[in-house]
């Protein structure tokens, strides 16, 4: 008995993983910190199809609890982040859901960038550092639903 339960079990969860990644986002570009100065910042990805802009932010890796949002449905992503402290790491999670389905798809590695300090110069398209490595090698080809 416990056998055939046991095969139901894991046909189910492989049912589950695999519905839960069909028609996700895959992330194709990014992300990148296109400008960075000493209280915002601005930042870009691409995905493979229309979806929202969101980035999941925080000054603590372990508690990305503020949001930034871009204002469409884009296959380029720019969403701006005001309010930072100058010469200041920051840490964030982008996240992107498409309208066709309730599936969301982010990079799973949480980045960081840092701001200026006041009078520095702002810094320009800048690819963003790996603070902490998800499920998936950043930039391989594969998507991770959160």
């Amino acid at each position: 008995m416990r056998s055939w339960w046991w095969a139901w079990v894991g046909t189910a969860v492989g049912v589950l993983f695999s519905y839960a990644f069909a028609g996700a986002v895959h992330i194709a570009k990014g992300p990148f910190i296109e400008v960075a100065d000493s209280s915002s910042a601005i930042i870009s990805w691409a995905t493979d199809e229309p979806s929202n802009s969101r980035v999941w932010y925080s000054e603590d890796a372990d508690d990305l609890t503020q949001i930034a949002e871009g204002p469409e449905r884009t296959t380029e992503h720019r969403v701006r982040i005001e309010g930072l402290q100058p010469n200041t790491t920051y840490y964030f999670q982008i996240e992107s859901v498409p309208s066709s389905t309730s599936s969301k798809t982010e990079n799973p590695a949480i980045m960081s960038f840092r701001t200026v300090a006041v009078g520095q110069q702002s810094v320009h398209n800048q690819k963003a550092s790996i603070a902490q490595r998800g499920l998936s090698t950043f930039g391989e080809e594969e998507t991770v639903k959160r």
